[in-house]
Parts: structure tokens; C-alpha cells; sequence
């Protein structure tokens, strides 16, 4: 056997004995936008809340969806239902898309109101 083959059979065997690393699963995750939020009142006495009137969207507003506790920038793509909007947010793929109720969407920027009893 030459030298040439025997030191590439030793690399191959040694290359089979390590062991192999997965490979990094990336997940994509919708992230708050970097607009800065207006600074919430210390308390209720500051600032009445009061239930906004009910709102409905169109196709092409821009609007906030509310996701995991946090509000996202998103654009209204289709109402198939009263109270129920198809929507896209901002910045992100096609398969964060999702329907949505009127409870999880509000106007862009509008402040976050205690809906009250």
C-alpha cells in the first residue's frame, strides 16, 4: 500500500469516529417594531379608559395585531367574515399570515384600552 493511501484511510477513520453536529434550527419570530410606544399613565386617575367605539377595516389598512401579548405592525390583506380579518404582518413572511378576530386587531398606533365589565 502507498503512503498517499494509507494517510488517506487513517483521515477517513478518523473522520467516522467524531460525532456529527445538527445543524441550527432557525425559527422565525415576530419581533415588537422599533417604533418607541407612548409611555402609559402611572394611573387610571390620570387617564380614564373608555371602550373605543366598535371599528371595522378594509383591505389595506394598517392596523396592530395583538400576538402573544405584544402588538405587531400589520396590514389588513381580506375580511372573509364581520369581525374577522385576514391579515399580514409587516416585515415578516407570508406564513406568519393569519385570520384574526376583532379582539386581537386595532387601529396602527392606537393607545391599549381596558375594555372594562
Amino acid at each position: 500500500m502507498s503512503r498517499r493511501l494509507v494517510f488517506a484511510l487513517a483521515v477517513a477513520a478518523f473522520a467516522c469516529q467524531r460525532e456529527p453536529v445538527a445543524p441550527a434550527v432557525i425559527v422565525p419570530v415576530p419581533m415588537p417594531a422599533l417604533a418607541p410606544t407612548p409611555a402609559q399613565p402611572a394611573s387610571s386617575a390620570e387617564a380614564p379608559r373608555v371602550r373605543p367605539p366598535p371599528t371595522t377595516f378594509g383591505v389595506g389598512d394598517l392596523v396592530d395585531v395583538e400576538w402573544r401579548g405584544q402588538w405587531y405592525a400589520a396590514t389588513v390583506l381580506a375580511v372573509p367574515d364581520a369581525g374577522r380579518y385576514t391579515i399580514h404582518y409587516d416585515g415578516y413572511g407570508a406564513e406568519w399570515d393569519e385570520t384574526v378576530g376583532s379582539s386581537r386587531i386595532r387601529p396602527r398606533g392606537a393607545e391599549a384600552v381596558d375594555p372594562g365589565p
